[in-house]
């Protein structure tokens, strides 16, 4: 009698332990990458552009999972030129990189670059210093339903006319539950 007690104590406790410990471990953990690139052309020295990010159309992995999504951690957040056009000489004055959600609303500057020679860019891949602020919002937005934000980019060069085109690349880990 008290084996069969033991052994029925012993499988109930294990199943609330497995109840416990189910989530976790069944969490998919991805490394994604999303590339947001922006043709700057402009007779002008100055260029503004703002576009509405429906990541949810753009990535199987993000419609897949949606609202089981548990987390969003952006790593990292690279630019460069994949294309110029101009002057070696010619530089960004100033430029940033600001995200808002889809209303436009909440907006913060994910990122400033200042004086850059815009050649010296050309295929060279560089970490940026981010506003921490900026990427959480950018992680929330992500995260939750229904996985849109605004990205707006704004440049002053010394010199016009513009014609390069720039890459951000954002470096997140996604952790979801399928459950």
């Amino acid at each position: 009698m008290k084996t069969k007690f033991f052994a029925l104590f012993i499988a109930v406790t294990g199943l609330f332990l497995f109840q416990s410990c189910e989530d976790s471990l069944l969490d998919f953990n991805q490394t994604l990458i999303y590339s947001y690139e922006v043709p700057v052309v402009s007779v002008d020295s100055v260029f503004a552009i703002s576009e509405l990010v429906d990541l949810a159309s753009q990535d199987s992995i993000i419609n897949e999972y949606g609202s089981k999504i548990k987390e969003i951690n952006i790593i990292e957040v690279k630019y460069w030129l994949t294309a110029f056009e101009g002057d070696d000489d010619q530089t960004i004055i100033e430029a940033t990189l600001k995200i808002a959600d889809e209303n436009n609303a909440g907006e913060k500057t994910i990122t400033t670059i200042s004086n850059q020679n815009l050649k010296a860019l050309l295929n060279t891949p560089t970490v940026l210093n981010v506003n921490q602020d900026a990427i959480n919002s950018m992680q929330e937005l992500i995260k939750n339903s229904p996985h849109k934000f605004r990205l707006s980019f704004a440049n002053s060069s010394n010199k016009p006319p513009l014609n390069f085109k720039v890459n951000f690349e954002f470096k997140y880990e996604l952790v979801a539950n399928p459950l």
